[in-house]
């Protein structure tokens, strides 16, 4: 109990201080160098967007064009590498894009502050400016849509990216998503990276 008590201030006070939780938790490297290769995998990630989606509509041109020839298999192994490159954009663009420590306020007016870290767990522990007991999420993939989900919540936020902000949409249970509309959305900014 009390050495649940001292990590939770720790948390808090680490969190406040907007130092990345991800490195309070795994501290086999420096900090810097994970801030520094999140960095560069995010930038790597949005400077070649451009470049992947040309890409893929020249390939989907081909896979067509050969198709209407007839040549099946050659369509075929350009299916193939439409598929490889899905899945690893599909792993590029996943839960790392979430890294960080964001300051949400939703439109009930609470504020939350979440700690993601590049593997898409959370901590959140501080609400309306004060801290709160730790409690830790996982972003999970659903479909198309990222899903954050604190287990022994019934509450279930869907989480995306809009330019430089978080989209939070809270469904009040996990079983009104995704069939119902949101109770509330929320708007995230950028406290601090937090590349662990």
């Amino acid at each position: 109990m009390i050495q649940s008590r001292v990590l939770s201030a720790f948390f808090s006070i680490a969190i406040a201080l907007g130092m990345p939780v991800g490195s309070i938790l795994a501290q086999d490297e420096p900090a810097d160098l994970t801030q520094v290769r999140t960095s560069f995998k995010r930038d790597v990630e949005i400077a070649t967007r451009p470049i992947r989606n040309q890409y893929m509509l020249k390939l989907e041109t081909i896979k067509r064009t050969l198709g209407s020839r007839g040549e099946a298999k050659a369509a075929l192994a350009v299916q193939e590498e439409i598929d490889r490159m899905k899945a690893a954009a599909s792993d590029a663009s996943g839960v790392a894009k979430f890294a960080g420590v964001w300051k949400i306020i939703y439109d009930n007016a609470v504020v939350r502050r979440y700690a993601i870290t590049v593997d898409g767990t959370v901590i959140w522990s501080e609400e309306n400016g004060k801290p709160v007991a730790p409690k830790k999420g996982k972003i999970l993939a659903k479909g198309a849509d990222f899903v954050l989900d604190f287990k022994d919540d019934l509450a279930l936020e869907r989480l995306s990216i809009s330019g430089i902000n978080l989209i939070a949409e809270y469904f009040t249970t996990k079983a009104s998503y995704p069939a119902m509309a949101p109770k509330f959305k929320g708007l995230g900014t950028l406290v601090s990276p937090n590349k662990n």
